[in-house]
């Protein structure tokens, strides 16, 4: 997973989106933590948090999941989540 490890879990805050930590899987750094929502094409804005093999990558502020999707922070004090619809479509590697 390009050297991280990646924590996510449910945010029951607000609706649709995760807590995330992104940690450096040398020296166990905190890479990046916030508040993430789904950047999805299919319609779901829902994972399992907890399925470990979900995560592909991160990269640019963004995490990756195996099926397409990827995970955008978001503003916590926002009152409605909005993703860009190709938030999910640039990588830089």
């Amino acid at each position: 997973m390009g050297g991280v490890y990646i924590k996510c879990d449910k945010n029951f805050d607000k609706k649709e989106t995760y807590k995330c930590e992104i940690y450096n899987n040398r020296n166990g750094e905190i890479l990046s933590e916030g508040i993430y929502a789904v950047g999805y094409g299919n319609g779901n804005p829902f994972f399992d948090s907890k399925d470990k093999q979900i995560y592909e990558s991160y990269d640019l502020g963004r995490i990756f999941l195996r099926d397409g999707r990827c995970l955008v922070s978001v503003t916590p004090s926002a009152s409605v989540v909005e993703v860009d619809a190709d938030a999910c479509f640039t990588r830089s590697f």
